[in-house]
């Protein structure tokens, strides 16, 4: 019978430690399901912040393609000026 009792005993405090574990188990897993929502709230506002950053960027790209188009039409004007004096500039000097 104290055999028993002490099995009993055993089988008490084994459960006893058992249900401890289970809770610190569970607190564990509550707070990596809160790191894991945090995390992926995170990486969520990155992502977001990621995609403003490549439209800035593509925007930016196309103003500059544009700005480019421009100089390089005011740089042919120039240089389609600059030959018409030299021209003219010739035709003078060739008359004299």
């Amino acid at each position: 019978m104290s055999e028993l009792r002490g099995s009993v005993s055993e089988l008490r405090e084994g459960m006893s430690e058992l249900r401890d574990n289970v809770d610190g188990v569970r607190v564990t897993a509550q707070a990596l399901l809160l790191v894991a929502v945090a995390l992926q709230q995170a990486t969520q506002r990155h992502e977001e912040t990621l995609q403003r950053h490549e439209e800035e960027m593509e925007k930016f790209r196309q103003r500059q393609a544009e700005s480019d188009e421009r100089f390089n039409t005011l740089l042919a004007e120039v240089r389609y000026l600059i030959r018409g004096r030299d021209e003219q500039n010739d035709d003078e000097n060739t008359d004299k």
